[in-house]
């Protein structure tokens, strides 16, 4: 009952904001530049072209580097939490990423395309898109991040099912020389060095160190406690993190290099290791290089080029009744796109391009498995932006993927949206597409003697999207708008209990199908910022049964408040709806899970022309909550059929804090 009580006041709260930005547009002060210059900003995630978030063929969101700093978001994830209708997961070792319901444990947020300046992370053997602590680059090198919701293949193929993310850097001249130093609860201290320059001749350079080290929490884990039996993880939320990235650009050319090893503790006694021991704990690793140069042919039409290295290593360790079961990857990959955009037919703006990617080296080993699958794909793309009129626009694009390593796949992935403008701040968008994701190699080659087997035979994952979008500017400080939407995913892939032999399998599970409304309003009160949404969704496989950890509900606001003597504050108050938790079967709908809020305060302000500080508080009311996890966490593991440990629980009230020098 109190939590359906919080649910619906909640819901209220949202309401009473979309409702204040409909009634008219509060006064403007000075800090609503910063809205205009969000507003106008030019995104070019959903379509490979710049152009503003009106123009784009998708809902698109952009979080911009003064939201990062306001609110103190340490990571991409917390930033990406937020907006409509995405939620965040975290198991004590990764951190996942939700899309309007699909965030089902054990799917390393396979579904997201996440990329660095257009050029794509996720890695080759799992698809991982990681957003936490485990993302490459530190939060303070971020210039805006990009959101694309919705079926993304045409414009990317695999990976971009359900959205694409694009993290746009910041350039050498708009960062300057900076340190930063963090504490937090815990013993977390991280700092970051960043030296920044730009000559008279245009050449934009960048190089940034950032260590990080944390202590992490002794947790106790109620779901094991069974008599005498141990139910703590002591020292074992551990983590560090050490981050290289350099940078040069000089006019439509620009090269990064990108270095990041992680090395994170693992608490709770997942697949069943020895729930205290120290030596478990995972190790990730990344070396990847980028390139792009794009060229103005004439004044309309323009080539670009994009090429990509990446080496991505992890190496687990993991203690049963004392002994190391090592396991690990190796993931190599070399892709490469040139694509042609030309405005040269009147009332026409089309794109064509060709990508190629080789995976040389997709090798997992442990030891009962030592596998190397490699794989290349090739795609083609098209898309022509036509002006059916003055208010009218209709975008259509084709994408054909071929796929070969383990399996051969062929896609068609089309995209239309109907963009129409029945006034000058509003914008109805009626969109409608296809996406892809062929298996990687975690799904089809992984195999551990005991508790997991292959399966080379799975089929690609297959999404159909369609949704109605609006937006309506009352002025560049306040707005509203929303997306009504339903997605049909075929050939769901999940990993279960193999009925013949009671061991872990990824099986394909038929079609789910997600629906849902979302709703946002953004404005000024007095000298205030906010913005504020709520979502419906529901997530269902074809058995009836509910996805798990799909919340019914997200509803989200947030308040840039600047107060007297150069301060400034930043709230975030966010509520998760009811979900369910993983069953270990996908047709079964697991338990209930009731919802819960949470509230971050920040406050900051300037000490001199140089120097600023924060000081945040994070789950300020010390609520009690828990994410989703799958069925890993089980002593029972593997072949359950419902996790002793449905919930790991999260850190309550912490406090930290940050400064920045600007020399």
């Amino acid at each position: 009952m109190n939590a359906l009580c919080r649910e619906r006041r909640w819901v209220v709260l949202g309401c009473l904001a979309l409702a204040s930005a409909i009634a008219g547009a509060p006064a403007v002060a000075e800090d609503a530049l910063r809205l205009e210059d969000l507003l106008e900003m030019k995104v070019s995630s959903a379509a490979r072209r710049p152009q503003s978030p009106a123009e784009a063929p998708s809902m698109v969101s952009v979080i911009s580097a003064a939201e990062i700093r306001v609110f103190g978001w340490r990571n991409v994830g917390e930033a990406l939490a937020s907006l409509n209708g995405v939620h965040l997961s975290y198991d004590r070792s990764y951190s996942y990423m939700g899309v309007r319901g699909f965030g089902r444990p054990g799917d390393f947020t396979s579904r997201v395309l996440l990329m660095i300046d257009g050029h794509p992370i996720n890695d080759s053997i799992y698809d991982q898109a990681s957003v936490g602590s485990e993302f490459p680059l530190d939060i303070s090198l971020v210039d805006r991040i990009e959101y694309v919701p919705g079926a993304g293949s045409v414009m990317y193929g695999g990976n971009a099912i359900l959205a694409v993310v694009n993290v746009v850097t910041r350039t050498g001249a708009g960062t300057g020389h900076r340190l930063h130093l963090n504490i937090a609860e815990g013993g977390g201290v991280d700092a970051v060095g960043t030296a920044g320059w730009r000559d008279s001749s245009g050449n934009d350079g960048l190089l940034s160190i950032a260590r990080e080290r944390s202590r992490g929490r002794d947790l106790y884990f109620e779901s094991y406690q069974s008599g005498a039996a141990n139910a703590w993880s002591r020292g074992l939320d551990h983590e560090a993190n050490d981050r290289l990235f350099a940078q040069f650009r000089r006019g439509g050319f620009a090269a990064a290099l990108i270095l990041h090893e992680r090395l994170k503790g693992v608490p709770g006694g997942p697949f069943g290791i020895d729930l205290g021991h120290p030596g478990s704990q995972v190790r990730d690793r990344r070396l990847q290089g980028n390139l792009r140069f794009e060229h103005q042919i004439d004044p309309m039409s323009s080539l670009n080029f994009s090429a990509h290295v990446m080496d991505v290593r992890y190496d687990g360790h993991w203690f049963y009744s004392g002994t190391d079961q090592p396991d690990g990857m190796e993931a190599r990959s070399l892709g490469g796109e040139v694509s042609l955009t030309s405005r040269a037919w009147a009332g026409h703006t089309w794109l064509a391009g060709l990508s190629l990617r080789r995976d040389g080296t997709r090798r997992q080993f442990s030891s009962s498995l030592n596998s190397n699958t490699p794989r290349s794909a090739v795609g083609l793309f098209v898309q022509d932006d036509m002006a059916l009129g003055e208010r009218v626009t209709l975008s259509a694009g084709l994408r054909f993927d071929q796929v070969h390593g383990n399996g051969s796949y062929r896609h068609l992935s089309p995209r239309f949206a109907l963009i129409y403008r029945p006034a000058l701040r509003t914008v109805i968008k009626a969109i409608a597409g296809s996406a892809f994701r062929p298996p990687n190699a975690y799904e089809t080659d992984y195999a551990f003697s005991g508790t997991n087997i292959a399966n080379p035979d799975l089929r690609s994952e297959r999404s159909r999207t369609a949704e109605l979008g609006f937006s309506h500017d009352f002025d560049a400080a306040s707005g509203m708008g929303g997306s009504l939407y339903r997605t049909r995913l075929e050939d769901l892939i999940t990993i279960e209990r193999n009925a013949g032999s009671n061991l872990q399998q990824h099986h394909n599970v038929g079609r789910v199908e997600a629906k849902g409304l979302e709703l946002y309003g953004r404005g000024q009160l007095g000298t205030a910022i906010w913005r504020s949404s709520i979502a419906w969704q529901s997530v269902r496989h074809e058995s009836g049964a509910d996805l798990a950890n799909a919340p019914r509900h997200l509803a989200k606001m947030l308040i840039d408040q600047p107060l007297n003597a150069g301060l400034r504050l930043g709230l975030e108050a966010y509520y998760t709806g009811a979900r369910t938790t993983d069953s270990g079967q996908v047709n079964r709908t697991g338990a209930k899970v009731g919802g819960h809020s949470v509230v971050h305060l920040a406050l900051g302000g300037i000490l001199s022309r140089e120097l600023e500080w924060q000081l945040k508080i994070s789950n300020l009311f010390d609520r009690n909550f828990g994410n989703v996890v799958g069925t890993e966490f089980s002593n029972n593991f593997p072949g359950v059929q419902q996790s002793p440990m449905p919930l790991v629980i999260q850190d309550g009230r912490t406090l930290s804090a940050r400064l920045r020098w600007t020399f």
